[in-house]
């Protein structure tokens, strides 16, 4: 792309896929789903408004719900992740049930985590005695992080840059939907907004600096069409399609983020512990 469009090499940017696959991670590894490095003796994170799921809407159990693992990051895996001084893990977990206040997305925490202190960690995570949807329960996977090379959304860039690409693209959409955002799951880079537009993202809430991306999840790690010819990995292109080897590779985490899609965990570009934001789309 950086040889077709003169100008967008400047905009490369590296980013990690993570190839989850189901499998028994480590309590202190980076993974997603499954238990991570939690402090026996600290209180466990829980939502207090389990009456937005859709199952139990309008319905308040006597406690609240038990939130449940979603990813696990240590620096040692991510240098690409900026860290708050003296952390070297970013703990994210959320609601098991639809809120339709956050839009299509469960409520979160993203925890900053030095793991030197956690000396007695929690065996396991509580289970929740309410969950809500099922398809925000990921199952544990363990990473295969691969650092690969991608180009932003094409609202991202400048506009005599989106002309260029229009002409080279000749109505075909290849940069916007087969040779830019790279899908999946995944650390660092950009995510792709076919659905709403990308528009102005909002600075961040506590000071005004612009928010990166952390973490995208995405429902399945590839398209089955032709975005699949492009980001397929090489190893998995011999599976049959729907077979339960494919399904492994294809959905790993079992997650469904909206409808069929992909969000991402934003964070502050000056200052990663201010509060993060979900986007979906």
């Amino acid at each position: 792309m950086a040889e077709a469009v003169p100008g967008l090499g400047a905009y490369a940017r590296t980013v990690v896929r993570l190839h989850p696959r189901p499998g028994a991670p480590d309590i202190s590894s980076s993974h997603i789903g499954g238990p991570v490095l939690w402090p026996a003796d600290e209180p466990w994170p829980h939502c207090s408004d389990p009456k937005y799921s859709e199952q139990n809407r309008h319905k308040t159990p006597d406690r609240p719900v038990a939130m449940v693992p979603v990813a696990q990051l240590a620096a040692a895996d991510f240098p690409e992740i900026v860290f708050p001084a003296g952390t070297d893990l970013a703990q994210i977990l959320w609601c098991p049930s639809h809120h339709p206040t956050w839009g299509y997305a469960p409520a979160f925490r993203l925890i900053w985590r030095d793991s030197s202190t956690v000396t007695a960690p929690l065996a396991a995570p509580p289970t929740p005695h309410l969950i809500g949807d099922a398809d925000y329960v990921p199952r544990p996977c363990v990473l295969h992080p691969e650092r690969v090379i991608e180009y932003p959304w094409h609202e991202e860039l400048p506009k005599d840059l989106r002309d260029k690409l229009e002409e080279w693209e000749a109505g075909e959409s290849l940069y916007q939907y087969m040779l830019s955002i790279v899908p999946g799951c995944k650390v660092s880079g950009g995510m792709s907004w076919e659905v709403t537009d990308m528009g102005a993202l909002p600075p961040c809430d506590a000071c005004g600096a612009p928010l990166k991306l952390l973490l995208q999840l995405d429902s399945c790690e590839w398209s089955t069409d032709a975005q699949g010819l492009r980001w397929a990995p090489l190893e998995d292109r011999h599976l049959e399609f729907a077979t339960p080897e494919h399904n492994r590779a294809h959905e790993p985490t079992g997650l469904q983020i909206s409808r069929y899609s992909h969000g991402g965990f934003f964070v502050c570009s000056t200052a990663p512990e201010h509060p993060a934001t979900f986007f979906t789309q």
